[in-house]
């Protein structure tokens, strides 16, 4: 088992890069705990925004908190907490999305933040959405 994880380690980075996923980054020594295939957002009209995302890959992780920023200054807030749909090491490819209740003027961010079994966290690419008035 100890050898599936070496290879995996070693591969993970190749495989990502082939299949063109929009991964959320790895920290030094560190497997990211799943990664994640087409990460998007759409504003659906001048009060929702749609976030999407699938999983490919999962090695440990413990689920995903989808975070957003209104703006340049400030800090990311968490709008929810998404669990895994199949627990353990997998490869299913699993489908999340989100309604966010967003009529902000300005550019707004979204982000997926990722903790694995030992609490390292990793974060996604911010994703911009245009606000209401620049559609």
């Amino acid at each position: 088992m100890k050898y599936f994880f070496a290879i995996i380690y070693f591969l993970l980075p190749l495989l990502v890069q082939a299949q063109k996923f929009s991964v959320v980054r790895k920290k030094e020594g560190h497997l990211v705990p799943a990664t994640v295939q087409d990460f998007k957002t759409e504003r659906l009209s001048s009060s929702n925004v749609l976030v999407t995302w699938h999983t490919g890959l999962i090695l440990n992780g413990n689920g995903f908190e989808l975070e957003r920023k209104l703006g340049l200054n400030g800090d990311f807030t968490s709008l929810g907490s998404f669990p895994l749909k199949k627990a353990g090491n997998n490869s299913d490819i699993m489908d999340y999305q989100f309604n966010d209740a967003n009529n902000y003027s300005g550019t707004s961010y979204y982000r997926l933040k990722q903790k694995d079994g030992k609490g390292n966290i990793y974060y996604s690419i911010a994703l911009k959405v245009p606000g209401i008035d620049k559609r």
